[in-house]
């Protein structure tokens, strides 16, 4: 499974400059049709909303199973780029009416049904991203010595206002 979720983040990080090379062979052999199907993938991809449920599973699946030791997942969290994420501008890529169907009117699937799938499954990837940021929170206050007790009281509490207020802006 794991395997899976890296592959999937490396296509969705390098899709942008693979789709821009094709579009750069589309016009060095003169398909003009073909670069704007290209164009229209490229924007698809950076606007799905799959791009951070991938991301977010992928490092959910690094801390909870893969990492033999807290060290390990303390040294994962800090690498975890937790940045925000703006989620009206994320998309409903599914193509449900690739295929014409000639089912009956009762049987096929209403819009208003699509719509709501999509805002289920993007309620799942938002809780799933704050399960992400309460582990790593947790982390980083269990793995930083100036968090955890040492040092000065003043010191945690910027770092811990610091680290709120990330979490606040990734939420919003």
């Amino acid at each position: 499974l794991h395997r899976i979720y890296c592959q999937m983040t490396r296509f969705y990080l390098h899709s942008p400059k693979e789709t821009t090379e094709h579009i750069i062979q589309a016009y060095k052999h003169g398909n003009l049709s073909q670069i704007c199907d290209m164009s229209k993938l490229k924007r698809r991809l950076q606007t799905t909303y799959l791009v951070p449920n991938v991301y977010t599973e992928k490092i959910l699946i690094d801390l909870n199973f893969l990492a033999k030791s807290l060290d390990e997942m303390i040294e994962d969290a800090e690498f975890a780029n937790l940045k925000p994420i703006d989620w009206k501008s994320l998309a409903d890529n599914r193509d449900f009416r690739t295929i014409q169907s000639f089912e009956p009117e009762e049987t096929s699937v209403p819009d208003e049904m699509i719509a709501t799938n999509f805002q289920l499954e993007q309620a799942f990837v938002r809780v799933r991203r704050a399960t992400l940021s309460a582990l790593v929170t947790c982390l980083k206050l269990g793995g930083h010595t100036e968090l955890s007790g040492g040092g000065d009281k003043s010191a945690r509490e910027q770092a811990l206002k610091f680290h709120f207020r990330d979490l606040k802006e990734s939420e919003e």
